[in-house]
C-alpha cells in the first residue's frame, strides 16, 4: 500500500499537471514520509524473514524510481509558465529549450495549431486539448480570447495598427495579456495604436456571460468596450463605444472592426520525466503481481 500511495503521489503530477502544490516543501516531506515508511516497512520484514519482503522489494524501486523524477519535478523544475503569441510569432523558451511558433493564420477561420521546435530539431504539434510531453516537462494548448481588429478612416481608407506596448507591434490581433479592475470585476485589457490618424485606443473585452450578467439578459456575442485618445492621451468627446463582435462602429473620427475568438496559448509544467515515471511503474506493477502470486500459493 505504501509503495502503491508513492507511484499515485507522483503520478498525479503527470495527471493533473500545473498546481503549485508540487513545488512546495509540503509536498516534498509527503513524498519523502511516505518513502521513509516504505523502506522502515521493509526492514522489518527482512528483519522477520518474511518470504514476502522481496516481492515487497521490487515494487519499492518501482516507488523509489517513481519519486526521485517527482521529487526532481517538484523541487528542481521550474514554476508553470504561459506563453501567449500573435498568429506567425515565434517566442524562444529555456525550459524545455526550444521555440514555439504560433501559425500565420486568421484565429477566426480555422483551429490553430501552435508548434514546439526544440533545440535538437525535433518539431510536436500541440493541438487543443492533448498534452504533449518533452522530457522532464508537459506542455498543453489553453483557449485564450484575442480580437483581431480592422481600421479605417472617415474616407473607407484602411489604417494601419500598431501595438507599441506589446512584442507584436505590427499585429492587428490584441492578445489581453493583462487585466484591471473595472467596476469591481477584473477584465482583459488592451491598448493598439492608429499612427496615421493619430489616435490610441483602449480596449476592455467583456465575454457573453460578464455581459449577460451586466445587462440582466443573455447575451451571445462578447464585445471590446472602446475608447479613443488622441495623441496627447486625451480622450476625445463622445469616443467611447462598446464594440460587439463581429461589428464596425465609428468613433473618434475612425471605423474600427474587430471579431473576438479563440486563440491557443501554451502552458509549459515541469512533470516527472515520463519514461523513468513508466519504468517506476512497471517494476511496482510486477512487484504487485509476484506478492500476489505468493500470497495466493501460501493461502493453498
Amino acid at each position: 500500500m505504501l509503495a502503491a500511495a508513492c507511484i499515485v503521489v507522483v503520478a498525479i503530477q503527470a495527471i493533473v499537471p500545473g498546481k503549485p502544490w508540487y513545488h512546495s516543501s509540503s509536498y516534498a516531506l509527503l513524498v519523502v514520509a511516505l518513502n521513509a515508511l516504505l523502506w522502515w516497512r521493509l526492514r522489518k520484514l527482512f528483519a522477520q524473514g518474511d518470504p514476502l519482503a522481496l516481492p515487497i522489494t521490487v515494487a519499492g524501486v518501482g516507488a523509489l524510481l517513481s519519486t526521485v523524477v517527482g521529487l526532481s519535478a517538484g523541487l528542481l523544475g521550474p514554476d508553470t509558465q504561459t506563453y501567449a503569441g500573435a498568429p506567425g510569432a515565434v517566442i524562444p523558451i529555456g525550459e524545455p529549450s526550444g521555440n514555439l511558433r504560433f501559425p500565420s493564420v486568421d484565429p477566426t477561420s480555422e483551429v490553430p495549431i501552435v508548434r514546439f521546435e526544440s533545440s535538437r530539431g525535433h518539431t510536436i504539434s500541440v493541438p487543443p486539448n492533448r498534452r504533449r510531453y518533452v522530457g522532464a516537462f508537459v506542455m498543453w494548448s489553453a483557449p485564450h480570447p484575442v480580437a483581431a481588429l480592422t481600421a479605417e478612416d472617415l474616407h473607407r481608407r484602411r489604417v494601419t495598427i500598431t501595438q507599441p506596448t506589446n512584442a507584436s507591434f505590427l499585429s492587428p490581433v490584441l492578445l489581453f495579456s493583462q487585466s484591471a479592475r473595472i467596476g469591481g470585476r477584473m477584465l482583459p485589457v488592451d491598448s493598439f495604436s492608429l499612427p496615421a490618424e493619430q489616435r490610441v485606443v483602449k480596449v476592455v473585452l467583456f465575454s457573453a456571460a460578464t455581459l449577460s450578467e451586466i445587462r440582466h439578459h443573455p447575451t451571445a456575442r462578447p464585445a471590446l468596450l472602446v475608447a479613443v485618445e488622441d495623441e496627447r492621451a486625451r480622450m476625445l468627446p463622445g469616443a467611447i463605444r462598446l464594440l460587439p463582435s463581429g461589428e464596425r462602429v465609428t468613433v473618434g473620427g475612425v471605423i474600427i472592426g474587430a471579431v473576438i475568438a479563440d486563440y491557443p496559448q501554451i502552458v509549459v509544467a515541469a512533470a516527472p520525466d515520463l519514461p523513468i515515471l513508466l519504468l517506476g511503474v512497471a517494476f511496482f506493477l510486477a512487484g504487485a503481481l509476484w506478492y500476489a502470486t505468493l500470497r495466493s500459493r501460501s493461502r493453498s
